[in-house]
């Protein structure tokens, strides 16, 4: 029993690892997209994840993480000889599951982020960190405006 929690526990590690790699590219994505929250723009910015994840994963250095987290989290072994098309179709899924699980652990805690807060980044540049800071847990001096 203890063997399954284990490999249930480094899988949830893989997919965690995939939300990370995945998740600036995803912000600055969502700075562009979610100038206003709508349901609409959520799923445009989701769509655009996945070419997002592909260009990712073109990079040498996150195949090799691909293979490394592979091998350590998940015991299966890549040949050295493995198809590059293989890997970068492997590396993206990862990328974008993980994003996408990520994403919605982060929509499904009301207490971390909230909706309303996405329409403070068209004020000003001083007020555009407050839902950054609130999430990380700091006081900000701005308060909202009616």
């Amino acid at each position: 029993m203890s063997r399954h929690i284990g490999r249930a526990i480094r899988a949830v590690l893989y997919q965690v690892l995939g939300a990370a790699l995945l998740t600036p590219v995803a912000v600055v994505l969502g700075l562009a997209v979610l100038s206003e929250p709508a349901p609409a723009r959520v799923l445009v910015l989701w769509a655009a994840c996945l070419p997002a994840s592909v260009l990712l994963a073109l990079a040498p250095l996150v195949r090799r993480i691909e293979i490394a987290a592979l091998a350590e989290l998940l015991d299966v072994r890549v040949s050295d000889r493995a198809d590059r098309v293989y890997l970068v179709a492997l590396t993206s899924l990862h990328l974008y599951g993980g994003a996408t699980l990520g994403a919605g652990v982060l929509m499904l805690s009301p207490g971390l982020v909230r909706m309303g807060d996405l329409t403070l980044w068209r004020d000003s540049p001083a007020v555009q960190a407050e839902p950054l800071a609130t999430v990380l847990g700091g006081q900000t001096k701005y308060e909202r405006k009616g």
